[in-house]
């Protein structure tokens, strides 16, 4: 019995190993995989409890969040325009995305749609979330500011 749980355990190990290797953008696309696979929600669109340090802690009836998590899902023309893919593609950079060539940037941005956005960014500060909202929607982005 010992043996079965030790192998159980490596096996585990082995996963996170291979996951934790992973960009950003392949986690997603592993979760909304295992998502469909196993028939479970959505889990973006399910709520999330914040811990300790997740809200601002200087005022604390203020409930503004200090991280902050972008998702691209279209713009308002049909193909997605140049600039767009321009902002994206540097958006990547800085958050050290993998394939950030302009030919992969701009596939992943036609890819993206409401039921597959693709993330940008996660626990960024505000002040670059901003930053990087405006750029974004100065260009007619349609974004999961949630």
């Amino acid at each position: 019995m010992s043996n079965v749980v030790d192998k159980k355990d490596l096996n585990i190990k082995s996963i996170v190993e291979w996951i934790s290797k992973l960009t950003l953008l392949e986690v997603s696309d592993l979760i909304k995989s295992l998502c469909d696979t196993l028939n479970l929600p959505d889990p973006s669109s399910m709520p999330i409890a914040i811990a300790s340090g997740g809200v601002n802690d200087d005022n604390p009836s203020d409930n503004t969040p200090v991280e902050y998590n972008l998702k691209y899902f279209g713009c308002d023309s049909d193909k997605a325009g140049l600039a767009i893919i321009k902002v994206i593609r540097t958006i990547c950079q800085e958050q050290d995305h993998a394939d950030t060539n302009l030919v992969a940037v701009k596939k992943k941005v036609e890819s993206a749609s409401v039921d597959n956005p693709l993330v940008l960014a996660t626990g960024i500060e505000k002040s670059v979330y901003d930053r990087y909202t405006k750029d974004l929607l100065e260009h007619g982005a349609k974004l999961d500011t949630k």
